[in-house]
């Protein structure tokens, strides 16, 4: 009986020396998987923070084309209303020129005055 129990005992220890060994290796394999995954996950993050400074910096980049291009079309078309606004202030000028003009000569000279400058005008036209 005591040989019966003896070998109980050995198989008993065997056993739990066999399940010790197996929980050893199962904990040294979820370490290396533990460690695997949190590089894995350290590797992921760094990615996604490179990826979204990538976008960050494309987003300005674009933003300040935009800006470049808004501003270098609101210059443009500055330039064209000013020079749409000098074209027609010199219209409006000469129109107003040309009635005080008339208006001045109209007044002071007499009808023959007017005629003795329309004769010398065409007479000059001849010469």
């Amino acid at each position: 009986m005591m040989a019966k129990r003896q070998d109980k005992i050995t198989g008993d220890l065997d056993y739990a020396d066999k399940a010790k060994s197996d929980a050893d290796k199962l904990l040294a394999q979820r370490q290396s998987e533990l460690q695997n995954t949190q590089a894995e996950a350290v590797s992921i993050v760094n990615t996604a923070k490179a990826n979204g400074q990538k976008q960050s910096k494309a987003i300005v980049e674009a933003a300040h084309k935009d800006a470049a291009d808004l501003k270098t079309k609101a210059a443009a078309e500055i330039a064209q209303s000013k020079q749409d606004a000098l074209n027609g202030a010199r219209d409006q000028v000469a129109d107003l020129s040309i009635t005080i003009a008339s208006k001045i000569i109209g007044k002071e000279l007499k009808a023959e005055d007017q005629q003795t400058l329309i004769d010398d005008y065409i007479k000059g036209l001849g010469d």
